[in-house]
């Protein structure tokens, strides 16, 4: 066990924090003991800091008084205090805990977005991270959850997480640091306080060292985890495919805005693997992650994350709230003449899309024309021996991917005419017999 001072604590903050020069930092305080002398911590360290306190109003005016003391240590000390009060109306009945954790974090994360903060600090300590695998543990959990407490994700770091509760208690008391006690954490109806209370003392009765054997072990499964996360990464590269930015690890799989995995990737890449990538897009049941993996093409699964379709060559992953455009680039029409307009083809689309000019009857529409999304309902003829057919028919019979659908255009007269989908085939009901009289519509690829 490391004891905490401010220099094996300066030590830490600068291995967290070694990418940025002279960082901002937001401070996340409740008022008790471990974030307190968080706080005194690193304003011994750095001038730059900022103070966010969520006052929840669950404890009633003990809530209030945890508030004023961070205020009052905020305004002797010259720190800028970030307050969020919850309403009573916001309050769930149920899940009171899970509600608060989500609700504090969008809180810092939204303050460090707003006003430029690099890092968001919390209280964590080594206890913290062993009730956290013991409370995985107990719902039953993977490799993940038997990690714990991560030191950093992404801009929240934990510089308190090697230490254990009694050196933070110990070092509140030298240094006569003001702190509030919440009696909420004595209360047994909290699952995290039972583990507190009864699990982690009985362990201890076993091994003393119990808190610092978990945090060791904690460390070793993490290193697991990520040799293992390469090592599987490297069978799995060759079948993602993503637009820029690319796809080169696991953890960016959630992230993605969209990409595909290869059909080829089944047979080849371990089942285990693919239930990992269902996993991290949101499909939690695994009898879900069955049928998904079974299932044909066309089939569409939404999760809470991720809308996952089964194309004819790959599945595709969709973020949700993720652009519709490929490349933050759609088809555009543009009207150079009255009679002579061009569409704008960005490069991302398959080169097989390359189309000649169309040439359109004037006497059968009216002007201007507009692009449109396309409209699979509606049919197109396609010439006299062929006669109508469906558009979506036409997209089925020419293996255009679903994920490609909703890239393509319908472009219409001012009537709503459909002249055509843009860029695969023109409406031959529509279609000019010479070029006079006709309005000309041109396809030019865009190199970007």
């Amino acid at each position: 066990m490391q004891p905490l001072t401010v220099q094996h604590f300066s030590a830490q903050i600068l291995r967290l924090t070694s990418a940025a020069s002279a960082p901002k930092l937001l401070v996340a305080v409740s008022g008790g003991v471990d974030s307190m002398v968080l706080l005194h911590l690193i304003g011994q360290l750095s001038s730059d800091i900022a103070v966010a306190h969520v006052n929840y109003g669950l404890r009633g005016d003990a809530s209030d008084q945890d508030e004023l003391l961070v205020q009052n240590y905020c305004d002797m000390h010259s720190l800028t205090f970030h307050l969020l009060r919850v309403q009573p109306d916001q309050q769930p009945v149920e899940g009171i805990q899970e509600w608060a954790r989500d609700l504090r974090y969008q809180y810092f994360e939204q303050l460090a977005a707003d006003k430029g903060y690099d890092y968001i600090l919390t209280a964590h300590h080594q206890d913290d991270l062993a009730e956290t695998m013991l409370h995985h543990l107990s719902r039953g959990t993977g490799l993940k959850g038997l990690c714990g407490i991560p030191e950093q994700r992404k801009n929240i770091i934990r510089p308190l997480l090697p230490y254990r509760r009694r050196e933070i208690e110990r070092y509140a008391s030298a240094n006569a640091i003001p702190y509030r006690l919440d009696e909420s954490n004595a209360q047994n109806k909290y699952t995290r306080n039972r583990m507190r209370q009864t699990v982690v003392p009985a362990l201890q009765s076993i091994n003393p060292y119990f808190v610092e054997n978990a945090a060791h072990t904690a460390e070793n499964l993490r290193e697991t985890k990520k040799l293992l996360e390469d090592v599987s990464w490297a069978l799995l590269a060759p079948y993602v495919k993503s637009a820029s930015p690319a796809i080169t690890a696991w953890e960016q799989l959630a992230t993605a805005e969209r990409f595909s995995l290869t059909n080829d990737a089944r047979g080849i890449v371990p089942t285990s693997l693919l239930h990992h990538i269902l996993i991290s897009t949101g499909v939690t049941d695994e009898r879900l992650r069955g049928r998904i993996l079974q299932a044909e093409t066309g089939k569409f699964f939404r999760t809470a994350t991720h809308e996952i379709l089964i194309d004819f060559d790959a599945m595709v992953f969709t973020r949700k709230g993720a652009s519709t455009e490929v490349g933050g680039m759609g088809l555009t029409l543009q009207k150079i003449f009255p009679t002579h307009y061009r569409v704008i083809i960005p490069e991302h689309f398959r080169p097989e899309f390359n189309t000649a000019s169309w040439m359109v009857a004037a006497e059968k529409i009216h002007l201007p024309l507009r692009i449109v999304p396309v409209d699979t309902s509606q049919k197109l003829l396609l010439g006299t021996h062929i006669g109508n057919k469906k558009i979506s028919k036409i997209l089925k019979d020419s293996k255009i991917p679903y994920a490609e659908r909703v890239l393509l255009r319908n472009i219409i007269d001012a009537d709503g005419r459909i002249l055509g989908i843009v860029p695969l085939r023109q409406n031959a009901e529509f279609a000019a017999e010479n070029y006079q009289n006709a309005v000309r519509i041109d396809f030019d690829r865009l190199k970007l």
